[in-house]
């Protein structure tokens, strides 16, 4: 069946009280994920007003510069900003919410909003525009099994990404049980680090074989390789190639983010840190739990940017006795980095599923 997305789904302007909200139930363009990616918690949150409020089943669209892809399916009630669209279909008999955020989440949909958005520097889609967007709809009880399909594995993304939360939470609760003491060592004693490449717009190629690591590529949730530049091969990028593994730090931005590498043909930009140390999961629970002592020593009033003198600096309370032991818990980063190379899979197979469905 032909149809507009106006014929299926209305703007959704119902308020929600900001005293309702809390930075699990707001949603904004800061929290969304680009490439149709979910949500993180909000670290921003309205103290007066009203937001738009959404229920669950709601589509929601970031309405500033789209290309970014930022689309989720509200499961739970909540507050969105006035950047965020909300979506509601008219009734669920005839469309499956679920099935129409699937029928969304192309390229073909975002292509269109983004050829239709107003502005340059900015660009928000065009909220008429979009409801004149064209789909071909399957029956309803095609709906139902295309939701299924799609659905579980998307079930099991989520499932991996519980598990990798709670491998996370553990580490940290192993670190904290490590003896503090008053030692002479610093960061420069423990950990090894390298420097990124500066690499030159010129060389980028869409089609090369090398994604380029930066601090945009380590986000709240970890490592991603969303929105790379790409480049071919060049001797003198050898010291820059990443390995499944690596501990990579932001120098910049929102400074202390880490990140564990999860994809081969990786290369790490400046501004991103490579951290090593006898243990993986060492390295990686010192950085996660020591974050905003790192920001801290970031200077920058504009922009923050970490000083490798300065990180160098940095207090270690644990003792190398200790340090060596921590490895025994490397088996765990282990577990986590073959979650996401999992998740990696699952999601190519969801993509080829929306290519035969929706394409």
């Amino acid at each position: 069946m032909q149809c507009l997305l106006k014929d299926l789904v209305y703007y959704s302007n119902n308020k929600i009280n900001y005293n309702d909200l809390n930075n699990r139930n707001y949603i904004s363009t800061e929290n969304m994920l680009p490439n149709f990616g979910g949500i993180t918690n909000s670290t921003s949150i309205p103290k007066e007003g009203k937001s738009i409020s959404f229920q669950e089943g709601d589509i929601l669209l970031s309405n500033i510069r789209p290309y970014f892809k930022k689309l989720y399916y509200a499961n739970f009630n909540g507050g969105c900003s006035n950047d965020v669209l909300c979506l509601r279909v008219y009734d669920n008999k005839i469309i499956n919410s679920k099935y129409l955020y699937y029928a969304l989440s192309t390229n073909k949909f975002i292509n269109y909003v983004v050829s239709t958005s107003k502005g340059t520097k900015m660009p928000r889609g065009d909220k008429t525009a979009i409801m004149k967007y064209e789909l071909n709809i399957h029956d309803r009880e095609k709906q139902d099994y295309i939701v299924d399909i799609i659905g579980s594995i998307d079930d099991k993304i989520e499932n991996n990404n519980k598990i990798f939360r709670m491998l996370d939470k553990q580490l940290e609760l192993l670190f904290c049980k490590i003896s503090v003491i008053d030692s002479n060592l610093k960061f420069r004693d423990v950990f090894k680090t390298y420097n990124g490449y500066a690499f030159k717009s010129s060389n980028y190629n869409d089609l090369g074989k090398y994604k380029i690591i930066t601090i945009k590529n380590i986000k709240a949730n970890g490592f991603n390789t969303d929105s790379t530049d790409k480049v071919d091969y060049k001797k003198e990028y050898d010291n820059c190639i990443l390995s499944i593994g690596d501990i990579l730090l932001t120098m910049t931005g929102d400074v202390g983010r880490v990140g564990i590498v999860t994809e081969n043909n990786c290369l790490l930009n400046q501004r991103v840190l490579k951290v090593e140390s006898v243990s993986q999961a060492y390295t990686y629970a010192f950085l996660k739990h020591n974050y905003k002592q790192i920001n801290l020593i970031a200077k920058g009033s504009v922009q923050l940017n970490l000083g490798l003198s300065d990180l160098n600096n940095l207090k270690i309370n644990n003792s190398l006795d200790d340090i060596n032991k921590f490895k025994k818990y490397d088996t765990i980063i282990e577990y986590m980095i073959n979650l996401k190379k999992e998740n990696t899979k699952l999601n190519k197979l969801k993509q080829n599923y929306l290519l035969k469905f929706f394409q």
